[in-house]
């Protein structure tokens, strides 16, 4: 007899159970994180050539990251030490760069280069010193030329460093293929810097 009670209450619930079901709120849809934020940066300042892989950037102004797409978002508010802090929190990808010149004499001349150490101990907040590696094919009178800068005009533009410094995978070669450089502060005395 308690089976069949039982049964009856089953069979009367039930229709309760389901239409409270079907009126139950749905849960909340978990949200879309999106495509992850990549960070990209241009600035301006002065370029003088401290010797052949070695160039300092000083009066650095008009620094602006912004996003990669989708993504629209600018940040107009950084520094040089904050811009590079990024990169040096993933080591092992250096960031390459497009530098622009313009001489003294007006000739505007452009490489892309690997950003390797960097030095600022002994700089101002809007200076620091980078060694670099020429990516592609750079003729020797371009090469002379920008060597021989002494705080010419320039602009540069730094490739993208995600938030959270997680768009990167692997850890990439220098452009000789040979071996992996690490993005780091230069040990004392990385090379000679020109007294102020």
């Amino acid at each position: 007899r308690g089976s069949t009670l039982l049964k009856m209450k089953i069979t009367i619930l039930l229709p309760y159970f389901i239409a409270v079901r079907a009126f139950a709120p749905a849960p909340e849809p978990t949200p879309d994180p999106g495509p992850p934020k990549s960070w990209l940066f241009s600035a301006t300042g002065y370029y003088t050539g401290l010797a052949a892989n070695t160039f300092k950037m000083s009066g650095t102004t008009n620094i602006i990251a912004f996003t990669d797409r989708p993504i629209r978002e600018a940040n107009y508010d950084m520094s040089l030490g904050e811009v590079v802090s990024l990169f040096h929190q993933e080591p092992n990808n250096p960031p390459n760069a497009v530098v622009t010149v313009t001489t003294d004499g007006g000739e505007m001349l452009s490489a892309a280069m690997m950003l390797s150490h960097y030095d600022d101990s002994t700089m101002k907040s809007d200076e620091m010193a980078f060694n670099f590696s020429i990516l592609g094919e750079v003729d020797d009178i371009t090469r002379q030329k920008m060597r021989g800068c002494s705080k010419c005009k320039m602009s540069i533009f730094v490739d993208s460093v995600a938030e959270n410094c997680k768009c990167y995978g692997g850890s990439p070669n220098t452009p000789s293929g040979k071996k992996t450089v690490q993005f780091s502060k230069a040990k004392t005395p990385a090379y000679a810097l020109p007294s102020h």
